[in-house]
């Protein structure tokens, strides 16, 4: 099995040598995982104008990632989902997506923690259309962009683990949800601390991701291609 792990930016190659590294702990021995990213791609995505940007890098690399058994969006917008399932016959999964679909299975109700105030709305529209806003109770900032994510971790450790107890104590959160695939290596602290499950976006998505490639290479199950999805006729 061979799935492809795509960070939709110009990612830096110590950040993906450490994103495989972290997904190759997780998946079956079995599976081959590429990471797959654009040097025209934005260095971020936060802006829709670089969303839009990152969803015709990936539609125009469609040919090539029609060869693998599946595909793992790591943005936590999930840009392209619709795009690339209505022109692929693969798998195709988004972490944000992901991220719910699993939290949904740990608990009933649970908190986003984002970077930024200005993630919110796609994100939240993005749980509605997906049939899981009823879980997801709150949306949490920490008030970081995804640079200062990556850069100033003793910040966001601090400003993530106080959003954490306000989510529970105020939301009623059972379960939390790091919001950004910039977010890691936290979750273990959060479940230890205050005794909640933490999804990590990247690992949410690769387990789902490897799963669907699974259920299609088995039991020849996929997208259907009735309605939404349906590839245009030539």
């Amino acid at each position: 099995m061979k799935i492809a792990h795509i960070m939709p930016v110009n990612a830096s190659k110590e950040r993906k040598e450490k994103v495989l590294k972290k997904l190759k702990q997780v998946v079956h021995s079995n599976t081959e995982i590429d990471i797959i990213d654009y040097k025209d791609g934005p260095v971020d995505l936060e802006y829709y104008e670089d969303d839009l940007k990152a969803v015709q890098l990936m539609m125009a690399d469609r040919e090539r990632l029609a060869q693998y058994d599946g595909i793992n969006i790591a943005c936590f917008y999930d840009p392209g989902l619709r795009e690339l399932r209505e022109v692929l016959e693969n798998p195709v999964m988004g972490i944000g997506f992901a991220s719910m679909t699993v939290a949904n299975m740990l608990g009933s109700k649970s908190t986003v923690i984002v970077g930024r105030d200005k993630w919110i709305p796609k994100m939240s529209d993005n749980s509605l259309i997906y049939g899981l806003n009823k879980n997801v109770t709150n949306w949490r900032s920490v008030g970081l962009s995804v640079h200062q994510l990556k850069s100033e971790k003793k910040l966001t450790r601090e400003r993530i683990l106080e959003q954490t107890r306000l989510a529970i104590e105020e939301d009623l959160a059972e379960v939390i949800i790091m919001g950004c695939a910039a977010i890691d290596n936290i979750e273990q602290e959060i479940e230890e601390k205050f005794g909640v499950p933490a999804v990590n976006p990247i690992i949410a998505g690769i387990t789902i991701t490897e799963t669907l490639a699974q259920l299609r290479l088995k039991n020849n199950l996929s997208h259907s291609k009735k309605y939404d999805y349906a590839m245009r006729v030539q």
